[in-house]
Formats: structure tokens, sequence, C-alpha cells
């Protein structure tokens, strides 16, 4: 029997209208983004580190930091609170849609 493998989903979307530009912004030289990704690439339990976004800055700051991307599609990534997508726990929420991210796209 093979080991179980842990993966980290990071979803970053690049449209915040919270916050724009939220994932990028920089806090004592390191984006949110590459914060993200740093804590799972320390943490010793996490075998591999995926940042599911549809921006491409996101995309080149989460590789930097030693993410592997997938680009997921715009479907996957509503900006509409009221979306049906933004379920409560129980419902589809942003984990379950990075992790169908992983399943539907290449990893680049």
């Amino acid at each position: 029997m093979s080991t179980p493998r842990v993966v980290a989903v990071i979803p970053a979307r690049g449209g915040s209208k919270g916050v724009p530009g939220k994932n990028l912004r920089r806090v004592a030289g390191r984006s949110l983004v590459e914060r993200a990704v740093d804590a799972c690439v320390a943490a010793t339990a996490i075998d591999a580190v995926y940042v599911s976004t549809d921006d491409a800055a996101i995309a080149t700051a989460a590789r930097s930091a030693g993410g592997d991307v997938v680009d997921r599609p715009a479907r996957l990534a509503p900006g509409d609170p009221q979306h049906p997508d933004h379920r409560p726990a129980g419902g589809q929420g942003h984990a379950q849609r990075g992790a169908h991210a992983v399943e539907a796209a290449t990893v680049r």
C-alpha cells in the first residue's frame, strides 16, 4: 500500500471586489499568495502545493514562491458572493472548487 500524499490547494482569484488585488498586495516584502505558498512549502506534512488562479500575475508570484499553478477556468472563479457556487460548509465551497480545478486542469 502506498503512503497517502497531502496536497495543499490555495484558491487565489484575481478579481477580488472587497480588496482589489489583495492576493498580490505586499506586506514586509511578500504578497499574500507568496506567504500562503511559503507556509505550505514549509509544512513538513504537505507534499505538494497548488495555487488555483485565473490571474497571470498571481500565477507568476505563486511559481516564484515554489507553488505549482493550475489555470482555473472563469466558470470556477465567480466574483458574485450571491452566486450559487459561494455556498457555506456542506455545499461546494472554495476548497472543493479548487480541488475541481486541480482535477480539471493540467498543472504547468
